[in-house]
């Protein structure tokens, strides 16, 4: 039913505040480095997500 174009992998949104969404993000979460490794911002490029 789906006939996609192609695929594209894109940067996301950071908050630290907001719960963790997956095992990813759980796992991630009691690394050491973690609060150094992943910078704070919203990180999508809406232009290319909308075409």
């Amino acid at each position: 039913m789906l006939k996609p174009r192609g695929e594209e992998n894109f940067f996301s949104a950071y908050d630290p505040e907001a719960p963790p969404i997956g095992i990813g993000e759980r796992l991630t979460l009691h690394m050491p480095a973690h609060a150094t490794a992943s910078p704070l911002g919203d990180f999508r490029e809406w232009e290319t997500i909308s075409a």
